[in-house]
């Protein structure tokens, strides 16, 4: 089987070499970012030739695969996501609050920009995570 080899980087990480089969799938992209960053690519975006890849839709990964040839760099951003207890309030648009823990899909809620501004947004993902 050929392959092609790319590198992974990571803010000012040394850049990790890893292989992609020639006609490679989602799948095989998340195996080998999942190898590199110890199945917890999920906490990552993917970015190459300025296109972010996603990697829950498989059509919209396709469209921009073939930017990865041999020799490219994925630049990788972590998400650094926060932690809340299951009973904490947000607030939604209509000024009402809601159990973070009860936030479904569609909810429109109020959130901070990275710049601190408060804007209405709709929730389109959830990320639950169970510690002890």
């Amino acid at each position: 089987m050929t392959s092609i080899s790319i590198q992974f980087q990571l803010n000012d990480q040394q850049p990790v070499v890893a292989n992609l089969p020639t006609q490679f799938t989602l799948d095989d992209f998340k195996r080998v970012a999942d190898n590199i960053y110890n199945n917890t690519s999920f906490l990552y975006s993917f970015v190459c030739h300025g296109k972010e890849f996603d990697l829950n839709n498989e059509d919209e990964f396709n469209k921009y695969k073939a930017l990865i040839t041999s020799g490219t760099t994925i630049f990788t951003i972590e998400h650094l996501k926060a932690c809340f207890l299951p009973d904490t309030l947000v607030q939604r648009v209509d000024q009402s609050e809601i159990r973070i823990s009860d936030i479904q899909l569609g909810d429109v809620v109020l959130a901070f920009t990275t710049f601190g501004e408060i804007v209405t947004t709709v929730v389109e993902d959830l990320f639950k995570h169970e510690v002890d």
